[in-house]
């Protein structure tokens, strides 16, 4: 079983750079996304260390190497290496566990984007460690 959906982007190179959609217009127009962040990793340090209980969450992890951990309830666990040239969008299901470790050498980033607003008062997130 796979705790983390995982799907390869579909990424336009040049030597510019790359770019990529991380929601497809008809995702974007149907009003399923609530809430973007774009978070930092610096060298050694980890995001998430969450779970969310309702809350659907997607997320592509770049410019770096990216260490992703999922676990559910029962304490099955998943791994994996996301490298600097990797653009994979990555679906977390409510339930599931995760967080990511910057293993790299220089700053990464995040961008994750919910099918739920945030909300201070009332969260969807709730600690847990799944990275050290």
């Amino acid at each position: 079983m796979r705790l983390l959906k995982v799907t390869r982007l579909d990424a336009k190179r040049e030597a510019r750079g790359w770019s990529v959609e991380p929601a497809a217009s008809a995702v974007l127009g149907s009003g399923f996304v609530k809430n973007v962040h774009l978070v930092s990793l610096e060298p050694g340090t980890v995001r998430g260390n969450h779970v969310h209980h309702k809350q659907l969450e997607f997320a592509i992890v770049f410019g770096g190497r990216c260490l992703v951990a999922a676990e559910n309830e029962k304490g099955e666990r998943e791994e994996m290496i996301v490298g600097p040239d990797d653009l994979l969008l990555l679906e977390m299901q409510p339930n599931i566990r995760h967080a990511f470790k910057n293993i790299g050498e220089r700053a990464m980033f995040l961008l994750a984007y919910t099918d739920t607003p945030y909300d201070r008062e009332n969260p969807d997130t709730l600690p847990v460690q799944v990275i050290k």
